[in-house]
């Protein structure tokens, strides 16, 4: 995803009770999606629609005013436009679950907002460690991995020109789980029925 002058929008057709609708979606100055009803689908064709779409859009993104005004990209813009549709076809199901709703949770969830352009190493590594007050061991160094994963992803997309993620660490105070270990005769009684088997 590359730091674009304008948004396109995206023509959808939904539905409004029993009204379908032409609707542009787009996302607003916070990254938040948003979307805009131009009209019913029985009183305009899609030619219609998306000349309504582009001059709707035109408004969003500042008017004729400024051609040239150059809209930093958002952590949450980049990470839902284009870091997750690309990762979706590399990770395995379960992954992309437990993945997804991590990234989505804790980091759009709190940099959501913030410009690509202005994470910093130390900016990043404060919000693993305010993560490892509450958070487990586990949670905080998958943390760091998205972290690093997003902006290499960013610097390949030259969206940021360095990947301030690159020297994170796991914080020591995040707190580990207990290890389970299981006793003499929980081992024995665990492998009793392979042993009858092999008999």
């Amino acid at each position: 995803m590359k730091r674009r002058r304008y948004q396109k929008g995206s023509l959808q057709k939904r539905r409004h009770g029993k009204q379908r609708v032409w609707a542009v979606q787009y996302y607003d100055a916070e990254g938040h999606h948003r979307y805009h009803t131009l009209g019913r689908m029985c009183d305009m064709n899609k030619t219609q629609a998306e000349q309504d779409q582009v001059a709707f859009m035109r408004e969003i993104n500042g008017g004729d005013a400024e051609p040239d005004r150059v809209r930093p990209v958002l952590v949450s813009e980049f990470v839902n436009q284009t870091f997750l549709p690309f990762y979706r076809g590399k990770w395995k199901g379960s992954t992309k679950d437990t993945s997804e709703n991590r990234i989505l949770f804790h980091i759009v969830g709190d940099l959501g907002n913030s410009q690509m352009e202005t994470l910093t190493p130390t900016g990043l590594q404060a919000f693993l460690d305010c993560k490892a007050v509450s958070g487990d061991f586990s949670l905080v160094d998958h943390l760091r991995w998205d972290l690093s994963s997003i902006c290499e992803l960013a610097v390949a997309d030259r969206v940021i020109p360095t990947n301030p993620a690159r020297a994170l660490y796991t914080p020591k105070n995040a707190k580990k789980g207990a290890c389970p270990v299981m006793t003499a005769d929980e081992v024995e009684e665990a492998v009793e029925p392979f042993s009858s088997v092999r008999r």
